[in-house]
């Protein structure tokens, strides 16, 4: 990464430190609640601004030390990288499966969530795994470059489904 973008980076995640105190200040002691009724239109629409920003100044000090701190060669991340996508992909249709079945228990809303949660993840995690990853048809549905392995499984698959 050029050093400008680096440096603009740990600009921006400082100048946020610095603003998102006050605003978050601001912000706690602010106990006005705009279904309270309006105090002032121009008020209502400065005190929506202040929440907006408030908001995306916590987001840019959260990734600016993320990028300082987290910013680092690993093993993992090629595989992560990969899976990320095809994970993204499946994970709404069997977010939706194990909730409808989770649900139904009445496990409270907590550990509903929670199990909901960790359940999505891994039975995503597990797809990935066992069935996307392992056959070029799978790989190439879900816009993961096929390996050397799995394309000779794959042109066989495209030359029987060309006639």
């Amino acid at each position: 990464m050029g050093e400008n973008r680096r440096y603009d980076i740990d600009w921006l995640r400082n100048l946020g430190i610095l603003l998102l105190f006050p605003f978050h200040s601001a912000r706690v002691f602010d106990y006005w609640d705009p279904q309270d009724g309006p105090i002032f239109p121009g008020v209502d629409i400065l005190i929506s601004i202040l929440r907006t920003f408030n908001v995306w100044l916590t987001l840019a000090v959260i990734l600016g030390f993320g990028h300082k701190f987290l910013n680092f060669p690993h093993k993992a991340i090629p595989y992560m990288n990969e899976a990320a996508f095809p994970i993204y992909i499946i994970h709404q249709s069997v977010l939706v499966v194990i909730g409808y079945y989770v649900l139904t228990i009445n496990l409270g809303m907590i550990l509903s969530f929670f199990l909901i949660m960790v359940l999505t993840l891994l039975i995503s995690w597990l797809i990935y795994e066992f069935i996307i990853k392992r056959t070029a048809i799978t790989r190439w549905i879900f816009g993961v470059k096929v390996n050397r392995n799995n394309q000779k499984n794959l042109v066989i698959w495209e030359r029987h489904h060309e006639n």
